[in-house]
């Protein structure tokens, strides 16, 4: 009860962050009313016709079609489910492998925290509608042996994840931990899972994109402004506090299974657990994956230890009373909320009004950290840059930074790019705010708590 209702809660108690969100359901929408994959950006006047590899398109069709069901309130409810979901299917894989309720729920729940404090780690993006899958194919790479036939499940699964999310390389992944643990055990079903391994790689070839999603990964993965800029994506190691609570976490296991001896770990689980604990440290963005494919890892450690073997008592029945009571409240307070945009965080209502109501026809905002959001609520306004960070040449990154930062030659960089307003962010371009505030050419026209809006004097 608790690993499937205190997810629910920590996601409906916090807002839907809609940065990484905001242009993918003007995509989607895209996709939705033309029927066709959008090739060429169409949102920002720094790369506007230059091809665009949208390789998330399916997750983006998806996340419009909802929103025009739900709206935003949709839309969080639906991030709620998916975070529940990724922690009850550990839960229930890690009580498989161990058999005690309160250790599993430890490990579980105990993962889940720790991945909580990472911004951005069950944030409603491609990522988060990829868990469900990579859930069903683990746990259908986990039944192979009783159920082989599953295994031709992973094909279509294969398919549609390269069409939502570029995690998809992690399919052949797990079908390639599995091969060498049916080949070191010498089960029959090695051909399944290395014939698999093939033919899993080459599921983007059912996308539009082909094998250039390679090159679109490979891209991402390199990035400097990617690896060095964005946080999420970082070592975990500079990631505060998550990485302590990660150590904790492992620390805690291992010194665990020491004092409580268990069976020795098989191929898969040993590779299970180097390569998911290692993808996190490498970026933060993995940590979800870790959540779901460690623990039970760390139940088959601990599977003789069952502190947690009794019935259920009235505590027990108090408890899950109070967590589903706060559960349909917390449920009241997303669908009654008026505006449903209070729900969001990074759209800041009155910047936004600020914006429009200083639009005149062809002109360009320079957008700070808002850019995808403006590009949802704004659709009409080109913006400088957004948050798809592998689209933008570097020299465009320098300019925004020259820019935001207030550095020398900033001016300039605004009349080349013939930009008619500023957005600039408290949290993130106070130098910028400042330098405007000081420069003739531009004019404050609005200010709140989150930031500034400046426009261009004649």
């Amino acid at each position: 009860m608790v690993a499937v209702v205190l997810p629910a809660l920590a996601v409906l108690l916090s807002r839907l962050p809609v940065n990484d969100l905001a242009y993918l359901l003007r995509a989607g929408d895209f996709t939705l009313n033309t029927g066709h994959v959008l090739r060429a950006d169409l949102f920002t006047f720094t790369m506007n016709g230059q091809p665009w590899t949208d390789q998330q398109w399916g997750a983006a069709s998806i996340l419009a079609a909802l929103f025009r069901l739900g709206g935003w309130r949709g839309l969080v409810v639906l991030r709620a489910c998916l975070t529940s979901f990724a922690i009850a299917f550990t839960y229930r894989r890690t009580f498989r492998m161990n058999g005690d309720p309160l250790v599993s729920g430890c490990l579980s729940i105990g993962a889940f925290l720790v991945a909580i404090t990472l911004p951005g780690t069950f944030s409603l993006r491609p990522q988060l509608l990829a868990v469900p899958l990579f859930a069903g194919s683990v746990s259908l790479i986990g039944d192979r042996e009783t159920h082989p036939a599953g295994l031709a499940w992973l094909l279509p699964i294969g398919v549609l994840w390269a069409n939502i999310h570029g995690s998809f390389v992690l399919l052949p992944l797990l079908l390639l931990i599995a091969f060498v643990d049916d080949v070191v055990s010498r089960r029959p079903t090695w051909r399944w899972t290395g014939c698999l391994v093939v033919v899993t790689v080459l599921t983007p070839l059912a996308s539009p994109w082909g094998s250039g999603v390679y090159s679109y990964l490979w891209t991402i993965a390199t990035s400097s402004i990617v690896r060095d800029v964005i946080d999420e994506w970082k070592p975990l190691a500079s990631q505060f506090p998550a990485w302590v609570l990660f150590l904790v976490f492992n620390v805690t296991v291992l010194v665990a299974a020491v004092r409580h001896r268990s069976r020795p770990l098989s191929v898969e689980e040993v590779m299970t657990l180097v390569i998911f604990t290692a993808l996190p440290i490498w970026s933060g963005r993995n940590l979800v994956w870790w959540v779901v494919a460690v623990p039970p890892v760390g139940g088959a450690l601990l599977a003789s230890w069952h502190p947690g073997e009794r019935p259920a008592g009235r505590v027990d029945v108090i408890l899950s009373l109070t967590l589903g009571a706060v559960l349909l409240l917390s449920v009241g307070r997303v669908l009654t909320t008026r505006p449903p945009e209070l729900l969001l965080s990074e759209a800041p209502s009155g910047i936004t009004e600020a914006v429009r109501g200083a639009a005149h026809p062809g002109v360009r905002v320079f957008d700070g950290r808002w850019g995808s959001w403006f590009e949802f609520a704004t659709p009409s306004l080109p913006m400088f840059v957004d948050s798809r960070a592998e689209l933008f040449p570097d020299a465009v990154w320098h300019d925004y930074f020259q820019v935001s930062e207030a550095q020398a030659g900033w001016q300039t960089v605004l009349d080349d790019w013939n930009v008619d307003i500023v957005v600039a962010a408290d949290d993130h371009d106070a130098a910028l705010i400042d330098a405007l505030e000081h420069e003739n050419g531009w004019k404050l026209v609005y200010r709140d708590v989150d930031g500034a809006v400046f426009t261009r004097v004649p």
